[in-house]
């Protein structure tokens, strides 16, 4: 763990932490009045508790129906909601899209996170969305609303009428259309969902306003009718007598034990002190005082493990004294007490970063990124086996896609776009050019350097093929696929390179990975006779170099469908089992809606794009799988994967740990500096809003100075 004397030794100034200092005060200030997502957009009628302070929640509801259609009402962890706006067109058949909300007094007392919609009639073509809010005036939380309809496919895009804002407001735009396809989102409005439904496409999405009139707008690939809303959920600043800004923020869990307790003073006036009631009493100025003459308190001692605390700071104006509002955390659990891998612990990896070392990792789940294809393409039944690069600012994806027919095609697909999220509204691409037939799938690309190519590795009926290209995001220039020259596998080949040799690793479809070798020259032919590298296992043999401490991990798909973890100290050398669950769905807490409970087939992000397959932190990775919730699905062929990133972090570090190294310092905010006002590089550092919007900006500063020295 670095202290912060090293980061100023490592800087050489103490003037540069003055002066982010001073920028952070403000920018936290900023942000206290503008509406944020602290959370994510979900789908379905369940969305967990987000914690903030002055919450809202909205809730929206899409529907293509015969016959006349009303939401009658909703509520929301048994707490009724409020209608903001509906709209509604069609004779015979009706698009419909309808808005609702509660505010923060109906949040904290709801007693669970499920939606209960009340239909007219029960829909049988309905699509949900949901986002929790923030900083939100609770009085008067919506301002003007707008809406808009068409029974054709003009106008396209349709707009709703311009939207009067005040900065630090936000606008939100929601839309329904009678026809499958896709929405794309107009004037730099952020896409929250883009969902398929029957015979219909819904969308929603978000926009923080700067003061200035905003109009939503949709544009739909394959319209007919319409319907669209816009609304502006209002900002409210916060209480200049009061303490504001909690951290950890309010309603925080898994934080850390030996957390710092932190905020923002009053604008009104410099306080003379500060009294600090922190406690495990709900009832919170019932907790011990402690006066304090700096807006910090540190608790003496650790705290307890998996713990509720209550706190309150009250602000001295020379002897007039302004009560705080009450917030609460709940501290982490479950990991080792001393931070030392002792034997008797059984620790599967020490995260000296970290000061702990976990026992049974828990990984994050971001909502979908990218769903199967509008019925009769290539990939309208699943998307899986994803391979996935950053280059020259944009995520290039490469996949299979599973089409219905009589035993259905593996074929694979290319999309590209700047985030993540944006990739399941990208153009799909078929690789036709692969001349592959109806099965060529699980591909992994990589920059060869020692060749000046790019090389697509994948699976055939040619076994074990490659294709290469000169310009990854030319989709069409792809060479058709040759065989790389070996027989005696089955799927799902994986190369990688140590600057001497190319190894192949790949599964024969038992219980064991094995592995072939070449010269780097010599690649992709000539390869060595196979040997076993691991057993008991089952297939998707992913391997990387990790920079963190040189080893080498390969990360294996049991047949139960979550990930093993092993490791060796070179490509040729013995490979080690140092976890059976390394990821496992029950590990997973999802940031959006639950949408997979197996942990299958995927990509660990990569910190470049060439042959040695480099990642960061093993510790800190993030991970691109494939996913479905359990089910009957029948042939394997029919299971409609799709994929979402899943992440490991440390509970103390914040979105602002650019690096992965389990704290926010100064290191990260070099990383910020020098991708300032431009597209995200890797590591990105485009965090705000979830998911990015594009470019590194102000609001991803002020989400770095956030979670400033968290796990430092």
């Amino acid at each position: 763990m670095k202290s912060k004397e090293d980061q100023q030794k490592k800087w050489g100034t103490s003037v540069l932490p003055a002066a982010i200092l001073l920028t952070v005060l403000s920018l936290s200030r900023l942000a206290l009045s503008q509406v944020g997502i602290p959370g994510y957009w979900e789908t379905g009628t369940y969305h967990t508790k987000q914690a903030g302070t002055n919450r809202a929640l909205i809730f929206i509801a899409h529907v293509e129906e015969a016959g006349a259609i009303n939401l009658s009402s909703v509520t929301y962890g048994g707490q009724p909601m409020v209608k903001i706006i509906d709209e509604i067109v069609g004779s015979d058949y009706q698009a419909y899209v309808v808005a609702y909300i509660l505010d923060e007094a109906g949040i904290a007392a709801a007693t669970d996170g499920t939606f209960v919609p009340v239909w007219s009639t029960t829909p049988d073509n309905v699509s949900y969305a949901s986002v929790f809010l923030e900083h939100v005036e609770q009085t008067d939380p919506v301002g003007a609303i707008a809406s808009n309809r068409t029974s054709s496919s003009l106008p396209n895009p349709i707009t709703a009428s311009a939207l009067a804002t005040s900065d630090g407001d936000m606008v939100i735009v929601a839309a329904t259309c009678g026809n499958t396809g896709s929405y794309t989102l107009n004037n730099d409005f952020i896409e929250g969902t883009n969902q398929q439904m029957a015979s219909s496409t819904s969308a929603t999405g978000h926009k923080s306003a700067t003061g200035t009139n905003e109009t939503p707008s949709v544009m739909h690939s394959e319209p007919n009718r319409q319907v669209i809303i816009g609304f502006v959920v209002q900002a409210t600043p916060p209480d200049p007598n009061k303490a504001t800004d909690p951290n950890p923020k309010n309603g925080k869990s898994n934080v850390s034990v030996s957390t710092d307790l932190s905020w923002l003073g009053p604008t009104a006036y410099t306080p003379t002190s500060y009294d600090v009631y922190f406690g495990t009493n709900p009832t919170t100025h019932s907790n011990p005082n402690n006066a304090v003459y700096t807006n910090s308190y540190n608790p003496p001692g650790d705290l307890a493990e998996g713990t509720v605390y209550y706190w309150a700071v009250d602000c001295n104006d020379n002897g007039k004294m302004y009560t705080g509002d009450s917030w609460s955390f709940t501290t982490e659990g479950g990991y080792c007490g001393d931070g030392i891998c002792d034997a008797e612990e059984d620790c599967w990896i020490c995260e000296t970063d970290c000061g702990a070392c976990v026992d049974d990792p828990i990984w994050e789940a971001d909502a979908r990124c990218f769903l199967d294809g509008p019925s009769g393409k290539f990939d309208d039944i699943s998307v899986k086996d994803p391979t996935i690069v950053y280059y020259g600012g944009k995520w290039h994806l490469f996949y299979t896609g599973r089409d219905v027919g009589v035993n259905g095609n593996f074929r694979m697909g290319y999309a590209s776009a700047t985030t993540i999220p944006e990739l399941n509204s990208a153009t799909r691409h078929y690789l036709s050019s692969l001349n592959g037939g109806s099965y060529f799938c699980a591909p992994q690309v990589f920059w060869f350097e020692e060749k000046g190519l790019w090389y697509l590795i994948y699976q055939s009926g040619l076994g074990p093929t490659f294709s290469t290209n000169t310009n990854i995001s030319d989709p069409n220039g792809w060479a058709a696929g040759i065989s790389m020259g070996f027989s005696g596998g089955v799927v799902d080949y994986w190369c990688i390179s140590d600057g001497s040799y190319v190894y192949c690793f790949y599964s024969p479809l038992g219980t064991t990975i094995l592995r072939r070798r070449t010269t780097v020259a010599d690649f992709p032919y000539n390869w060595s006779s196979a040997s076993t590298v691991a057993t008991d296992t089952f297939e998707a043999p992913h391997v990387y170099k990790n920079n963190a401490d040189g080893k080498y991990y390969l990360m294996v798909e049991d047949v139960s469908r979550h990930f093993e973890l092993w490791t060796a100290s070179d490509l040729n050398g013995t490979w080690t089992k140092l976890q059976e669950n390394w990821a496992h769905g029950d590990q997973l807490v999802f940031n959006a809606d639950h949408w997979t409970d197996q942990v299958s087939h995927g990509e660990i992000i990569r910190t470049g794009v060439d042959e040695k397959l480099e990642i960061n932190s093993i510790n800190r990775c993030e991970i691109l799988i494939q996913g479905v919730v359990d089910g009957s699905y029948g042939d394997y062929g029919n299971i409609p994967y799709d994929l979402g990133i899943i992440r490991r972090q440390c509970p103390a570090a914040g979105p602002g740990d650019l690096n992965l190294d389990c704290g926010v310092d100064y290191e990260d905010y070099a990383i910020l500096g020098s991708q300032w006002q431009q597209p995200p590089d890797v590591p990105s550092a485009d965090i705000a809003p979830p998911g990015g919007d594009g470019i590194v900006d102000m609001n991803d500063l002020a989400l770095l100075v956030d979670s400033w020295l968290w796990g430092k």
